[in-house]
């Protein structure tokens, strides 16, 4: 998964984003310390439940303008996943048949409902 967020960062992201994600990184740390008195990462599992807790209701909206950091980087892990190998063939059970020749594309199965 790294080298899918950093593909996504330095090849999709436009340098102003670059910047702002960099910049809520150190805007995470630093709300740690101001609560716990140190990073993130040294944290108690606790302490950062209730961090990320707190981002994700921030970050929630889909449609704010600019869009929360911690949403983005939430909604990046989900299309990762959801398009990584894995995801597509052991956690929504599709398989696409490239053999086929079908004007309409790739026939799918295994998404129930959806097709």
């Amino acid at each position: 998964m790294p080298e899918f967020f950093r593909l996504i960062f330095d090849e999709w992201f436009l340098k102003e984003q670059q910047v702002a994600f960099r910049l809520s990184l150190q805007s995470y740390d630093k709300q740690a310390r101001e609560l716990f008195g140190r990073d993130f990462v040294k944290c108690s599992a606790s302490e950062q439940m209730k961090l990320l807790t707190e981002w994700d209701k921030q970050g929630s909206n889909p449609y704010a303008s600019p869009p929360h950091p911690f949403g983005e980087f939430k909604r990046l892990t989900l299309h990762g996943y959801y398009t990584s190998q894995v995801g597509q063939n052991e956690e929504l059970k599709t398989t696409m048949d490239g053999a086929e020749d079908n004007p309409n594309g790739p026939v799918m199965y295994g998404i129930a409902g959806m097709f």
